[in-house]
């Protein structure tokens, strides 16, 4: 018998944001934090009947359900297995005759996060699949300034999921260690 040791969720990989996929807010792609199916789990027959919310407007289809469903259902958990890629044509601005501190590119940038003991009570949670990639096409200026890198970006998220919270302009300043 396989015995898998599941994660914490600081230990999880999240993406999403200017930094990873473009076009999302940070850290919000993949598995979200799940109701308890139930609350009358009997550890003898291992058994708990799943009551979910079917039709995903907020109200319970039971009392046994968790009345928190509504504002959990937000908050990302990250997952075991993280997928993201980046494809940038880098293009000259226009009108501005010294770019050596500007960088600006088209992109379309892809991935998602996904866990590999998804339950099938669990929100937006996925098995490694192309079909569930995420994708953001846009464009992105680069500008080294005195006090570093700033960046900015316009994308266009599509093929979004119900729960993915998308952002359309993203800003930074700085880099990551």
């Amino acid at each position: 018998m396989e015995i898998l040791r599941k994660l914490r969720f600081f230990e999880n990989f999240y993406s999403g944001g200017p930094r990873s996929i473009r076009g999302f807010e940070s850290n919000t792609l993949g598995p979200r934090v799940t109701p308890s199916p139930c609350y009358d789990f009997d550890p003898v027959t291992e058994e708990c009947p799943l009551i979910v919310d079917s039709d995903f407007d907020g109200t319970p289809d039971s009392i046994a359900q968790n009345p928190y469903l509504y504002q959990q259902r937000r908050d990302p958990i990250g997952g075991n297995l993280l997928i993201e890629g980046s494809l940038q044509l880098i293009f000259k601005l226009p009108m501005i005759e010294d770019q050596r501190s500007m960088r600006s590119a088209f992109f379309l940038d892809f991935g998602n996060v996904f866990s590999t003991d998804c339950q099938d009570y669990q929100i937006n949670c996925f098995e490694p699949s192309v079909d569930e990639l995420r994708y953001s096409i846009g464009v992105g200026v680069t500008w080294i300034t005195g006090f570093g890198p700033m960046s900015f970006s316009f994308s266009q998220p599509f093929n979004d999921g119900i729960y993915d919270r998308t952002e359309e302009f993203q800003f930074t300043i700085g880099t990551v260690f």
